[in-house]
């Protein structure tokens, strides 16, 4: 239901439950706390109600916000959705890398927002077939958005680093990853903005089949590598 929640313990629903969070719903999540959801969700916003998936505290990231399709795919829509703050997680024995995690669905994510994540990924998805149109990937710590062996279509998002965020340690060697990161997926990639990333705009490896049409590269280090 629609309201504002305090997690200060995981949450995880059981296989082949379908969860609906209705418009204007905002979760707080305390430090390395996590929820996974282990069937269907349906998390649709609007442009005036957001839903909010943040950190409790500042400095204390939350762990994951997890899907799954454990016993079927799972079919997940996400619409005026903002996610930020998050780390990663293992929960139920399966490690989920991204502050967004999605695993074995099929994903629809439009006008949305993936931000300030401090894991190895702002949103890892994988095993899925996944459309993601008209959303915002700003200033996660390294890549932007992980597909591992997925299909699908990215149209009209924008994939942004800020370069000048502080470096701790003095150690730039994965400080800022790549904007969008295929391993084994069919992707279609048009009109998106990519822009200010110390390693890679858009990275095409591990037998992965891209079609890119019309983006807009900016301030890369790379634009565009085809490796592997």
């Amino acid at each position: 239901k629609k309201g504002d929640y305090v997690l200060t313990e995981n949450i995880v629903i059981y296989p082949d439950i379908k969860t609906t969070i209705e418009k204007g719903t905002k979760f707080k999540l305390k430090k390395n706390i996590s929820v996974l959801i282990q069937g269907d969700l349906y998390a649709e916003g609007t442009e005036n109600e957001n839903i909010y998936v943040i950190r409790y505290e500042k400095e204390d990231p939350f762990g994951t916000f997890a899907i799954i399709g454990k016993n079927k795919t799972s079919k997940v829509k996400l619409n005026n959705f903002t996610i930020e703050g998050g780390s990663e997680a293992t929960i139920e024995g399966m490690v989920f890398l991204g502050q967004l995690s999605i695993h074995n669905s099929e994903t629809l994510i439009i006008n949305s927002k993936i931000i300030g994540s401090t894991s190895d990924d702002g949103a890892n998805i994988r095993n899925s077939y996944v459309e993601i149109f008209n959303t915002t990937f700003l200033n996660n710590k390294f890549d932007q958005l992980d597909l591992d062996f997925c299909n699908g279509k990215i149209f009209n998002n924008i994939f942004k680093a800020n370069k000048n965020l502080e470096i701790k340690n003095n150690d730039e060697r994965n400080f800022n990853g790549d904007g969008i990161d295929l391993s084994g997926s069919n992707i279609i990639i048009r009109d998106n903005k990519i822009s200010n990333f110390k390693d890679k705009g858009l990275s095409v490896g591990e037998k992965s089949k891209a079609l890119i049409v019309q983006n807009y590269f900016d301030n890369n280090e790379i634009a565009i590598a085809i490796k592997d």
